[in-house]
Parts: C-alpha cells; sequence; structure tokens
C-alpha cells in the first residue's frame, strides 16, 4: 500500500478572478500528481502521472447545443518541461455539469503521464532533497493572457494532491509542496504577450539506504578482504608476490565494480557524495597496493603494512561519516518557503520582471 500525501492550497483574495473578467476566458485548475520516481537521473528526469482538472463557465449557446465552442484541447494548454517525445498526453472530452454557485461548465481532465525534464542539484547524491517543478502553461502565440487566463478551479475546493505508490522505481519521499499562478513576462515572448501559467513544485527525499547497500556496502567488502591480505605470514616464502598479488587482485575487482556502477550514476559535470565515496576506497586499494610494491624484501621485517593500513580504513570510516552528515545537513537547510518566499523564488527561477504571482498556503 502506498500512502497518500494531500495538501490543502487557499489562495489568497488577489488570486480569486471573477467568473468572466471582460473578454477574458478564465480557466480553473486542479492538479492531481501521483506515480512520482526517478526514471532516469543521469539523465536528469523524474517521472510523474499527472492529472489536470480545467473548468470555465459554459456560453448560452455551447448550453443550448452541448457542444462546446472552444476546448483546452485545441492546443491552448501544454506542458513546458515534459518531454514530449517520451510523454504520453489524454485529454478528456469536455463534459457539461450544472453547479449551484456558477450554473452551467464546462469540465475536461487531462492525464499526462511520462518524464518531466528537471534539472537536479545532485552535488550532496543520494541524500539529496529536490524541488521537482510541474509546468502547465495556457495560452500561445497572440492568445495571452487578453485571451485566457488560469484562475483556481471554481467548482472544487483546491487540493493538491500527491500518492505515493511502493514499486519497485519509488525512490522519493514527499516532503513538503508549493503551487503559484503565473503570468509571464510580455518582454520574454515574441509575439509581446503575457501568458497565463501555473506551477507544481513538490519537496522530495530520496530514499538513500539502497544506494548505500548497492555501492557503499560492496565497497566495505572489497575494502576489508584488501586487509585480509595482511594475514599472509611474512615469514612464509613468496609472502611478498602473495601479497603484492592479493591487492593488485582487489584493486582490479574495485576497478571493474566502479566502472559498473557509474553507468547507472548521474553524469554531472561534479563530484557527488557516492563519487568521492568510490574515490577514497579506490585510493584507499591503490596505496595498499603502492605499500606492498615499496616495500622489499628485507624491509618486510620492520615495516607493519597491516596497522598502517587498518589505521587508513578506520580513517576512511570517519571521513565517510562526516562526509555524509555534512552532506545531509546541508540538504536539510532547504527549508520550507513561506508565501512571499515562494513569490520572489518563482520570480528569481523563471527570470520574469513582471508578475501576477497568486500565492498559497500550503498546510
Amino acid at each position: 500500500m502506498g500512502d497518500k500525501a494531500t495538501v490543502s492550497v487557499d489562495f489568497d483574495e488577489a488570486g480569486m478572478l471573477p467568473a468572466d473578467d471582460g473578454d477574458v476566458r478564465t480557466i480553473g485548475i486542479c492538479v492531481v500528481s501521483r506515480k512520482l520516481r526517478d526514471i532516469s537521473v543521469p539523465d536528469q528526469k523524474f517521472s510523474a502521472l499527472v492529472i489536470v482538472f480545467l473548468d470555465w463557465l459554459a456560453s448560452p449557446s455551447e448550453i443550448k447545443s452541448g457542444v462546446p465552442e472552444w476546448s483546452p484541447a485545441d492546443g491552448d494548454v501544454y506542458f513546458p518541461n515534459v518531454s514530449a517525445s517520451e510523454a504520453s498526453i489524454d485529454p478528456k472530452p469536455p463534459t457539461l455539469v450544472e453547479t449551484e454557485e456558477h450554473g452551467f461548465q464546462w469540465r475536461m481532465v487531462y492525464e499526462i503521464e511520462g518524464p518531466f525534464l528537471q534539472k537536479y542539484d545532485l552535488r550532496n547524491f543520494p541524500v539529496d532533497i529536490q524541488n521537482l517543478t510541474i509546468k502547465i502553461a495556457c495560452g500561445r502565440g497572440d492568445r495571452g493572457t487578453n485571451a485566457m487566463r488560469f484562475v483556481p478551479t471554481r467548482w472544487h475546493d483546491y487540493e493538491l494532491v500527491h500518492q505515493h505508490v511502493d514499486d519497485v522505481m519509488a525512490e522519493m519521499i514527499l516532503l513538503d509542496g508549493q503551487a503559484a499562478l503565473v503570468d509571464t513576462d510580455p518582454a520574454n515572448s515574441s509575439a509581446k504577450k503575457s501568458y497565463s501559467q501555473f506551477w507544481v513544485e513538490l519537496k522530495v527525499q530520496r530514499i538513500a539506504l539502497p544506494y548505500l547497500f548497492r555501492v557503499v556496502f560492496f565497497l566495505e567488502i572489497i575494502s576489508l578482504v584488501t586487509l585480509w591480505g595482511y594475514r599472509i605470514d611474512k615469514e612464509e616464502e613468496g609472502a611478498y608476490t602473495s601479497r603484492l598479488s592479493h591487492s593488485a587482485t582487489m584493486l582490479l575487482v574495485t576497478t571493474t565494480f566502479l566502472f559498473i556502477v557509474n553507468g547507472y550514476l548521474p553524469l554531472v559535470t561534479y563530484l557527488t557524495i557516492l563519487d568521492k565515496c568510490g574515490i577514497l576506497y579506490f585510493v584507499f586499494i591503490f596505496l595498499v597496493l603502492v605499500g606492498e610494491l615499496l616495500t622489499t624484501y628485507e624491509e618486510i621485517e620492520y615495516i607493519d603494512n597491516g596497522l598502517v593500513g587498518i589505521f587508513a580504513w578506520l580513517g576512511i570510516q570517519v571521513l565517510l561519516v562526516l562526509l555524509f552528515i555534512r552532506g545531509s545537513c546541508g540538504e536539510s537547510a532547504k527549508k520550507h518557503k513561506s508565501g512571499k518566499e515562494y513569490v520572489e523564488y518563482v520570480r528569481e527561477r523563471s527570470g520574469e520582471k513582471y508578475q501576477a504571482v497568486y500565492k498559497c498556503n500550503l498546510g
């Protein structure tokens, strides 16, 4: 069974636009996300099933005919950060419903399943916390906010829902969520128009334990087996050669293991915590091999490489613990943003100079 996290959104009065604002067609929006997971950490994408609920007022002629004269399925609603070549976008036909408060309305459901493009900050991978963004935009070309605009839905108490489903690919835990309605800067449009966007941001934490078992645990075993080479009695004939062969074999095993593992890790231009772990163990085993190469037959009797190796191994354990503690503390500093802070955050990320951002408070 998966756990279901629901956060209610209360928009302030500035966000509650009238049902009809002159010639502007207002579209109520509500979003549900499910099956959130990493689909490709190396390619920096995440996968989700996102269900978008839209509603807009029906005109008298539409009520009479029962046929919508306009529908977002005509291409006026799109998803800027969806990997369109891989995603499945399935708009359901609009249905006409009658509500007590607003009369007849059209209701429509979009289902989007597939990869969303996302630039991760993976310096503290795999103990990282990510802000995953889903963008939904309304209007194209000359059909900007002068023609249509997203508003909080009028027929439903607004809820941003995320359902975590336990499966072999579920690697994220939902910590928090934010949402904002944004009118983009006309200066950024070739048509000099402002377009309405809805941003959903999910703050998630990666489940690090599987990565620790798959990578760090096996590197620990390899390093301990490397130290076992010092159990070869120095008085035995060929002890030097046996120790050297053992260390060289462990170095080859480590190289092969890291080569295979790196194919499944993020391909970024900086080192992640997991990369640093692999480098530490590789350097340790390499130095063990170098120590054996520099030790001559006569010096074996006077230098206890085993004791040096054990202290070096213990030092690596301390470094690793400090490395993970530092990374976890750094990620924990990504605190929940207040409504005002989130507005500034959206402005900074989108590079907008002019925006109407309708803040929301998530409980």
